[in-house]
């Protein structure tokens, strides 16, 4: 995405995932030295994707004992998931002690990123975390893009059924049936 912001200011921002770690990554490149927030607030989230019906979580905004940076923990009978936040460089988070909600904060002259790490418990999601740093934002978006040509079915005939043949591909894959494209397998 490619947004143009007051003084000629251009940011472009990328969401993507590491294909073998689980997590996110937000980055960001911009033509200027801009601050990036990413607000995250524990009332939005949910453990069933439609919530015609209440389950008791426990949802809880913590600090990680090793790294420092902030963990979120969503728990309840038999499922726990951690989300490990953190950033490439100039990570900063506003106090969230007593808190529901993160205010994190990157700055960005030139590139940096926002990781979101994803595991069971917040050991898990933390050494995720230094995973995901560790590859380096750029590595793991060059790993994507290169994934991503090698899956994509070329049609160049026609750019706009190429373009429409590939986005229902990729569609129907990761959300219409749920199938992981190396193996063929189910994801759930």
């Amino acid at each position: 995405l490619d947004f143009f912001l007051k003084g000629g200011i251009r940011v472009t921002g990328r969401i993507f995932t590491d294909l073998k770690e689980k997590g996110l990554i937000y980055s960001f490149e911009s033509s200027e030295k801009i601050d990036i927030s990413l607000f995250f607030d524990l009332k939005d989230v949910c453990l069933l994707r439609f919530d015609s019906h209440k389950i008791d979580t426990k949802k809880i905004i913590k600090k990680d004992k090793w790294l420092g940076n902030p963990l979120v923990n969503i728990s309840s009978s038999g499922v726990s998931l951690t989300l490990a936040f953190g950033g490439d460089r100039d990570f900063e988070v506003d106090d969230f002690k007593g808190k529901q909600t993160l205010n994190l904060k990157i700055y960005c002259q030139n590139k940096n990123c926002f990781y979101i790490a994803v595991n069971y418990d917040p050991d898990g999601a933390s050494a995720t975390l230094i995973h995901l740093k560790r590859k380096g934002y750029s590595g793991i978006y060059n790993e994507f893009l290169d994934w991503l040509k090698k899956k994509t079915i070329p049609y160049p005939k026609d750019p706009a059924l190429d373009t429409r043949l590939n986005e229902n591909l990729f569609f129907n894959y990761f959300y219409s049936i749920a199938k992981d494209m190396e193996s063929d397998r189910y994801l759930a």
